[in-house]
This record gives C-alpha cells, sequence and structure tokens, in this order.
C-alpha cells in the first residue's frame, strides 16, 4: 500500500465516527468546550483530507464528462461548499 493509501483510511473513517458524534450536539455533549473542541479537530481532519485528495481537484478540469462523473463532481463540491459553511459559522458561533 501507497502511504498517503495507508493514511487516508483511518482518516476517513475518523472523520465519519467524529461527524456522527458531533451531529449529538447538546444531547452528548453538556458542556460547549468539549463539543468545540471537537468540531475542531474534524476541520483539521478536513483539511488533511483534503491535502490528501488535492490530485482530484487538480483533474476536475480534465478528461471527458459522462453523466457519472458528473454527479459525482457537483456532489463533491456540495459536499466542500456545506463543511466549509458549516466550519466558519461554527467559529462565528463559537
Amino acid at each position: 500500500m501507497i502511504t498517503t493509501q495507508k493514511i487516508r483510511m483511518p482518516v476517513d473513517i475518523s472523520m465519519t465516527i467524529l461527524s456522527v458524534i458531533l451531529m449529538g450536539g447538546t444531547v452528548l455533549f453538556p458542556n460547549d468546550k468539549v463539543h468545540q473542541i471537537l468540531g475542531m479537530v474534524l476541520i483539521l481532519l478536513w483539511a488533511l483530507h483534503i491535502a490528501l485528495n488535492r490530485r482530484w481537484y487538480a483533474s476536475v478540469g480534465r478528461g471527458h464528462y459522462n453523466p457519472y462523473r458528473i454527479m459525482q463532481t457537483v456532489i463533491n463540491l456540495y459536499i466542500l461548499v456545506c463543511t466549509i459553511l458549516l466550519a466558519v459559522s461554527g467559529m462565528m458561533m463559537a
């Protein structure tokens, strides 16, 4: 396995688990500090995830676009925009 592939899997799993945990909000975290710290960790994991997958972003403008690739690209870019807005609004509320 390539080194980036060894790093990608734990990062993706950690992001998924942390996202689900953070969705619990005040039910799981009566103290906002824990929720905020875990949110910052999730932002750092997103940054690492984007850095590890930077080749995908470089290839967005290249190649032939069939309907599946168009759908996949649009969904990924919407998730990126939503994540950035979520991180910004979370920091503004903190």
